[in-house]
């Protein structure tokens, strides 16, 4: 798994040129056209832009790339970003732009990136062009914002999304459900372990039973061979990400489906919170796993209640001594969490609630936001246990698991309802009795009814 991803994608979030406001886009933007090339080193991207009515016109091509051509631009700066502005004489403003990919594997919280001799998978510069038009300025995010007068080309084969170029022979595989499309690339003779129509078959699925936020638009998914590193890696709010193709759907450490949670997370983290992302999305990925019979309920639940780095502290990461903390003690904190709101709300409502309301939070998730959320949602406070897990070295003592609860899912009717009472079936977690308030059934985890 890409452990240095949250930080990874905290530190590629766009930074705003110091502009004044920006206007709603008018009808009479310039016309844009970017075409996206391989080269032996990485990829590169020329841009070229024709200012058309505007009245000053500056581009800003991010911080990653080299700028390696000008024409029509004069660079400035501010700080440490450059931004070229149009000269005024040309009828075309062209910007050429170059990033190498190394294949470095990168652990220090930077993005990673994969090449071959055949096709190489790169980023997609944060490029916005500004304009000034009868007195009001508007900026255009071209791979972002595909509007009349933006065209996105390739120089050859090639797809490119928001955030990721891969450029070079390629199949694709298509998926929609749910209101969302997922498609899926795999280079040109790639194989993946499980068939592509299974991998779709699963993330689908995943879409609708999922009950973080709501499926939206579409999810764009590159499956890489070597020498792209095991795991995966993803750009949250842009719906992109990639996973190595010997990466199997048969395991509760299932990085497709790990990945495709960071999908539906759209929160903003504080320091002490960081843990959670990748914390959630370990945890759901066990989930949806077992609720897919992709593993048993066993297995998914040894998983998730797997001991280690008991003595982490969660709330700070820089004391972390694995960057393994998260997907272990923070699954570990997610999955008692889960249990104490359902069995505080009677199955009513779960830890996706919880997220969901997360997702819609007007602000940086702190543990206070968090910690008062998790209240509003079980109905009753949490806190001094909740404090231990997060700010405490002491060894966590899980509650069971909703998974062990489902030993008695035989004896369930139809409706999930009768024929239950009370069932000794944790006592060797210390546990006497579960009544039905504590059955949390996967599926009804997924769907839990919102407030």
């Amino acid at each position: 798994m890409a452990w240095v991803r949250a930080v990874a994608l905290v530190g590629l979030l766009l930074v705003l040129a110091p502009m004044a406001a920006v206007a709603d886009q008018p009808t009479s933007s310039p016309a844009i056209t970017v075409t996206s090339s391989k080269t032996s080193d990485g990829v590169r991207y020329d841009i070229a832009v024709e200012p058309t009515t505007a009245d000053g016109l500056w581009v800003d091509p991010g911080v990653e790339f080299d700028v390696v051509g000008v024409s029509g631009l004069t660079e400035t700066k501010s700080g440490e970003r450059r931004f070229y502005r149009w000269d005024g004489s040309s009828s075309v403003a062209k910007l050429t732009l170059e990033y190498t990919v190394t294949n470095s594997h990168a652990v220090s919280g930077g993005p990673e990136y994969t090449k071959t001799d055949e096709w190489v998978l790169g980023p997609v510069p944060a490029l916005e062009v500004t304009w000034q038009q009868d007195g009001d300025q508007h900026t255009l995010r071209p791979f972002e914002q595909r509007e009349t007068g933006v065209t996105i080309a390739t120089n050859g084969p090639g797809v490119v999304g928001k955030r990721y170029a891969f450029l070079g022979p390629y199949d694709q595989y298509q998926r929609t459900a749910n209101g969302e499309t997922i498609r899926l690339v795999i280079p040109r003779g790639a194989e993946t372990v499980d068939e592509p129509s299974r991998i779709l078959d699963t993330l689908s699925e995943s879409s609708g039973s999922l009950g973080i936020g709501e499926p939206r638009g579409s999810v764009l998914l590159f499956a890489l061979p070597d020498p792209a590193r095991r795991g995966g890696e993803s750009f949250l709010r842009m719906r992109e990400l990639w996973v190595h193709a010997d990466s199997r759907l048969d395991t509760p450490n299932n990085v497709w489906l790990h990945e495709y949670v960071h999908t539906r997370q759209a929160f903003t983290l504080a320091p002490e919170m960081q843990w959670l992302r990748e914390a959630s999305a370990e945890y759901y990925g066990a989930r949806l796993a077992a609720e897919q019979g992709l593993v048993s309920e066993r297995e998914a639940q040894q998983f998730v209640t797997k001991p280690g780095y008991e003595d982490a502290v969660l709330a700070e990461p820089a004391s972390w001594d694995s960057r393994a903390v998260p997907y272990t003690k923070g699954m570990r904190t997610l999955a008692t969490l889960d249990q104490r709101i359902q069995t505080a709300t009677d199955g009513e409502r779960s830890l996706a609630d919880v997220l969901t309301r997360l997702n819609t939070y007007d602000g940086t998730i702190t543990y206070e936001v968090f910690e008062q959320t998790v209240e509003s949602v079980a109905g009753e406070s949490v806190d001094d246990w909740l404090w231990e897990q997060v700010y405490e070295r002491d060894p966590l003592k899980p509650l069971s698991t909703p998974w062990v609860m489902h030993q008695a899912r035989e004896a369930v009717t139809p409706l999930g309802l009768a024929g239950i009472g009370q069932t000794s079936v944790l006592g060797s977690l210390g546990v006497a009795t579960l009544g039905l308030t504590a059955l949390g059934l996967t599926r009804r985890f997924y769907h839990g009814r919102r407030r």
